[in-house]
């Protein structure tokens, strides 16, 4: 079909087609889940018309999922695909279809296009898939499915006029099986239905009906602008039935319940009308500096008392304290783990040792970090992503049947090591690793500001050695910026840095496919939603209330951390006008959808119980 030795060697090929994975992955996920099944991932292969080592694409389908694993009914995520690109034959045919197209996309020249993707995308459903889920005709925003429908303009645009006709399109479709995966072209079709079916998807792109398609109506089809994304309905526990369903409040607090000023209008009396009625609330900080009882100080300094009582117990709960369950839940930082741990004081520690002194006595901790050092630890750190990496393999090998799997055994730990344990996997696994290195960490307990403001050039650069060789990166929260007031500018509100601007600023240091080794454990993180949210759930039914999630709802001031929270635990949101964001900012956070908008916490209570 093409000749291998134009492409170059085995190496570069693989290359090649790592650079098509996101938008093979984008293109085939015909229902937008952020996953591929098992026939989803069997009409990419079909489509590509390619000749492979397998008798059929369900065949090889089906070797491939068994590779992890997996029944048919379950499906592949993102990172296991990116594997099997790794891992695939070279004469399979997901492998030569997409090495053809590849192949393609370089002499068009456009693989700028597809560069890179993986690498700004990372591998965690935190990142790419979270940016699929609109991905086709709903297209969400996200960069690697618009490059990718650029790209495809391009590819069939074969005379670079600008503009696309009929039989362009049509010859695009046949030439390049990824773009038939764009318009999902069903396989049975003979070649009349086929035309036909072309022709009406060409009509509905050529919105005008010039008889060509241009750019923009290309992109406007498949990438439509963010009028698309859904409004939120106002709260009105008057009016809306739905509304009266919720009795479990989980509030954000800054920008929610209080401001740098103090507290905001209504806030007491909101929490005394959910305790008269019987509901039930939790109050959740985003704060990766303090413990859960700060926020009662907080609320007691500001005169917090509903219905003329102190805040009952069990009622507040922070990111700082969500971290610390993260750290000490089961392996995740094993005996004899060093961290870097960049805190404003001492408490995080004091946190630490007594969820569990055994095990924080055992880690080496280290508060500040010169650039020697870093380099020192950065070895631990690749030595330990070195024995993962190593570990992840064997295990995937020893899942193989067959006959494969002493193949695939023998490609990780060579033939020596296997002829010496007898072809024992558990043995020659055992003896070729050994025992694992220490795991090392960098760990942010803060806000922004850290002990005696030690940020400096040097420490920055060496959280860089440290994440760059293979650290995990564990931190509370995104936030970029914090407010602030200054009572020489009455009513004005300043931005101090936050923790998220120091995150971004790291992450953009760590090599691709490294989001796997990242951890955000306060509201809208990563492991967010099990350390914080589901604790929030829990608290809520200490209190009495049934924990079923439809009369859940998160109640914030931003999209990107309290919306999210919400969409990623499958409950309600409703979005205040309090704080840092407001429901006019839609536009910019269009996964991260509220259910209801409001102005602001007074105005939740039914109109007679506002005030009380």
């Amino acid at each position: 079909m093409f000749d291998a030795e134009l492409i170059g060697t085995a190496d570069e090929q693989r290359v090649l087609v790592l650079n098509t994975a996101a938008t093979a992955f984008l293109f085939a996920d015909a229902d937008r889940d952020g996953n591929l099944d098992f026939d989803e991932l069997s009409l990419m292969i079909q489509r590509m018309n390619v000749t492979s080592t397998f008798g059929s694409s369900r065949e090889e389908v089906s070797a491939m999922f068994e590779f992890f694993s997996l029944s048919e009914d379950e499906a592949l995520t993102y990172e296991m695909f990116v594997v099997l690109l790794s891992h695939c034959e070279v004469d399979s045919g997901l492998f030569r279809g997409l090495l053809k197209f590849a192949t393609d996309v370089v002499e068009a020249g456009v693989q700028v296009k597809l560069n890179g993707r993986i690498a700004e995308q990372g591998t965690g459903t935190s990142s790419l898939v979270s940016k699929m889920m609109g991905s086709h005709v709903f297209d969400d925003g996200s960069p690697a499915w618009r490059e990718s429908v650029e790209a495809a303009f391009v590819l069939c645009d074969e005379d670079a006029g600008g503009t696309i006709c009929k039989t362009e399109m049509q010859l695009a479709v046949a030439k390049y099986p990824l773009i038939s995966q764009l318009m999902r072209l069903p396989v049975a079709m003979s070649d009349v239905e086929q035309m036909d079916y072309m022709g009406e998807m060409y009509d509905m792109i050529d919105s005008d009906g010039s008889g060509s398609i241009d750019s923009a109506e290309w992109l406007s089809f498949f990438c439509p602008d963010r009028q698309a994304v859904p409004k939120p309905i106002e709260w009105d526990a008057d009016a809306n039935p739905a509304c009266a369903k919720v009795t479990g409040f989980i509030f954000d607090c800054d920008g929610t319940v209080y401001q740098p000023s103090g507290l905001i209008p209504g806030a007491a009396s909101t929490l005394a009308w959910i305790e008269r009625s019987g509901f039930q609330y939790v109050l959740l900080s985003n704060t990766g500096a303090q413990p859960f009882d700060a926020v009662y100080d907080k609320l007691a300094a500001l005169g917090m008392q509903p219905n003329a009582k102190p805040l009952p117990p069990g009622r507040a709960y922070t990111a700082a304290d969500a971290q610390v369950e993260f750290m000490m839940s089961d392996g995740q930082l094993p005996a004899g783990s060093r961290m870097l741990i960049l805190a404003p004081d001492e408490r995080c520690a004091t946190m630490l040792r007594t969820r569990n002194h055994t095990l924080f006595d055992s880690w080496e901790i280290a508060t500040t970090m010169d650039v020697d050092t870093a380099k020192s630890w950065s070895m631990h750190a690749k030595a330990r992503l070195e024995w993962e990496t190593a570990r992840a393999a064997s295990d995937a090998a020893r899942a193989v049947t067959g006959e494969a799997a002493g193949e695939a055994l023998t490609d990780v730990f060579g033939e020596e090591a296997m002829a010496a344990e007898r072809g024992d996997s558990g043995a020659v696994a055992d003896t070729v690793l050994g025992e694992p290195p220490p795991k090392v960490a960098v760990v942010f307990f803060h806000d922004g500001r850290i002990a005696s403001d030690r940020w400096s050039y040097e420490l920055i650069h060496a959280m860089t050695i440290l994440l760059t060789f293979g650290a995990e990166f564990i931190y509370t929260a995104t936030d970029p910026v914090n407010p602030s007031i200054d009572a020489r500018y009455p009513g004005e509100v300043f931005p101090m840095p936050g923790p998220g601007m120091f995150v971004k600023m790291l992450e953009q240091s760590m090599p691709p496919l490294s989001s796997a080794r990242c951890f955000c454990c306060g509201k809208g993180g990563n492991v967010g939603r099990e350390f914080m949210i589901d604790r929030a759930v829990h608290m809520l039914q200490e209190q009495g209330h049934s924990g079923e999630r439809d009369s859940i709802m998160v109640v914030g001031d931003r999209f990107d951390t309290d919306v999210r929270a919400a969409v990623l635990a499958g409950i309600k949101s409703c979005l205040l006008d309090t704080g840092a964001h407001t429901r006019e900012m839609s536009d910019a956070f269009p996964t991260d959808i509220p259910s209801y908008w409001c102005n602001s916490i007074a105005e939740l209570p039914p109109r007679g119980e506002r005030g009380c």
